[in-house]
């Protein structure tokens, strides 16, 4: 876990991230956990903060992958 420092991305609140992507706080603490965004700490302060520019990534839109092998209609 990464603590403040000047080459530090701006960083946003666990909360604010849940919001601006529509999910839990819960969720981003399982991200958190899993790799999918980094987390932060300010010296002195117990919560966790991400990078704003990571969770901006993950609220465009993703291309899918075409499906293989299903069929739609007869």
């Amino acid at each position: 876990m990464s603590l403040l420092s000047p080459a530090m991305p701006k960083v946003i609140s666990v909360a604010e991230a849940a919001e601006r992507l529509s999910v839990s706080d819960r969720t981003i603490r399982r991200w958190i956990r899993e790799g999918r965004l980094k987390p932060y700490r300010v010296m002195g302060d117990a919560r966790r903060f991400v990078s704003a520019d990571e969770v901006e990534a993950l609220r465009e839109p993703q291309e899918l992958p075409p499906n293989k092998g299903l069929s739609h209609g007869a």
